[in-house]
């Protein structure tokens, strides 16, 4: 799936490398698509704070829902597939049920809008976010409290990742690097274009296997990543 800066959404079959699908709900640009597994939907969210939940095996609109949050630019699915968060340009991480899509908690997370969002792997009510203050903060949304707080970056966060077999979380930014935190937000490494990375804004991370992620950039690459075994 793929969205553009007008609002189209395009499904392709890799395999077979044609379009399926094409549709146009959104008007304006997509940031991001997300899918719960569980549930059997997608997510797709715009520039003017919209998501839209479609079924992943029909390609129905299933639910449109105005926000008003302004710019929504990272969504994150909570293991089992209960809980959707959503981060807004307005600065609130907003977390939705995925029954009934009723708001269960909203908090003012980051000065300037909230760029990134992240669940946990194994625990639930635990949400990780990053900002246009290029701030990392680690939550109990449940109870709405911070728990720890990290100026990670020099510019804003536009990704965060989980790896899950390595415990590492993976965050990219404008600054051009890529760092890797253990899950409490201990720092491990840094990542930019001295160690091989990129050149400009690092935009979106994705995970690809047990211990590799792909980064993706304004340089036009994208580079894969292997986290190897420092006591070897």
């Amino acid at each position: 799936m793929a969205g553009t800066n007008a609002g189209d959404l395009y499904v392709f079959d890799l395999e077979k490398r044609c379009e399926i699908k094409h549709f146009v709900q959104h008007q304006t640009a997509i940031f991001s698509i997300v899918e719960n597994l569980e549930k059997r939907v997608f997510y797709s969210s715009d520039a003017d704070g919209n998501v839209a939940v479609w079924d992943t095996s029909t390609f129905e609109l299933k639910l449109f829902l105005p926000l008003g949050c302004g710019k929504i630019r990272r969504m994150s699915v909570s293991s089992g597939g209960t809980f959707l968060a959503i981060g807004g340009q307005d600065g609130f991480v907003r977390v939705l049920d995925t029954d009934f899509y009723n708001e269960v908690s909203s908090f003012y997370a980051h000065q300037d809008g909230v760029s990134s969002v992240l669940f946990h792997p194994e625990k639930n009510e635990i949400l990780y976010s990053g900002g246009k203050d290029a701030i990392l903060r680690l939550w109990n949304w449940k109870s709405v409290t911070m728990k720890k707080e990290i100026p990670a970056h020099n510019f804003v966060i536009y990704d965060i990742l989980s790896l899950p077999e390595s415990s590492f979380i993976v965050t990219a930014s404008r600054d051009k690097s890529i760092k890797l935190w253990t899950d409490d937000l201990n720092f491990v490494e840094r990542i930019d274009l001295r160690e091989g990375g990129h050149r400009h804004s690092v935009n979106s991370l994705v995970s690809y296997s047990e211990n590799q992620f792909v980064s993706a950039s304004d340089d036009k690459r994208i580079i894969t990543w292997s986290i190897l075994d420092k006591e070897n």
